[in-house]
């Protein structure tokens, strides 16, 4: 198969990849079902000097509504809410969907360790603590440093925003789908880097161009 070249390193052409691309990301809306915003958080800055040491910025607890900016030139920003699980998010399915525009976080669930979170990771399943009725103390501390970086554009910054908080549902027939597309497209997208096996690729375009009208 033909390969089109990028006129300028700058520029990269729209490849087959790319549209199969898009068209997952179309999907990937439709995986998280029936959100609960989670909107009201206190929060507090602090620096980390030490494992386990800090020095305290904020003396005392503030407000912080989705879509505020927190983090500050090496600052690590402490954020603590309730949520009482309803009816209809317990289960294995209930997740956490939190985005604080870059940084990494860690996230204690009633104060026991949980996922981290980072630019590529925002979903949290809540596994044993979604049961329905249970008060939950949710707690994060986040480091703003942010990636990925872009030199081009300079946007190493030291402040982000809020952006996203939400109890959900996941969809667990398109999460798989999604697992396994996204295998094949990466798969796929090395045959393509290295050009080296021709009858492969073509074979691998195919099954993702028909998953693709599936979709």
């Amino acid at each position: 198969m033909p390969k089109r070249k990028a006129k300028d390193p700058e520029r990269s052409p729209d490849l087959p990849h790319n549209w199969i691309e898009r068209h997952l990301a179309r999907l990937t809306e439709y995986l998280y079902d029936d959100p609960i915003i989670l909107s009201a958080w206190a929060y507090r800055r602090t620096r980390l000097v030490g494992p386990g040491q800090y020095e305290e910025i904020d003396m005392e607890w503030g407000d912080i509504q989705l879509g505020e900016e927190w983090g500050g030139e090496d600052v690590t920003g402490l954020f603590r809410t309730t949520l009482t699980v309803p009816i209809s998010h317990a289960g294995s399915d209930a997740a956490l969907d939190i985005s604080l525009d870059g940084g990494e976080a860690q996230l204690k669930i009633d104060g026991q360790p949980g996922q981290g979170w980072d630019w590529f990771r925002h979903i949290v399943p809540l596994g044993k603590f979604a049961q329905a009725g249970r008060t939950l103390t949710l707690e994060l501390e986040a480091y703003g440093i942010n990636y990925p970086s872009d030199e081009r554009r300079d946007d190493e910054r030291p402040h982000h925003r809020f952006a996203r908080a939400r109890l959900v549902k996941l969809d667990r027939d398109i999460e798989a789908f999604l697992f396994d597309a996204y295998f094949v497209l990466d798969a796929y997208r090395g045959c393509y880097a290295r050009d080296d096996n021709r009858l492969l690729e073509e074979f691998r375009l195919r099954h993702l161009e028909a998953a693709c009208r599936a979709i």
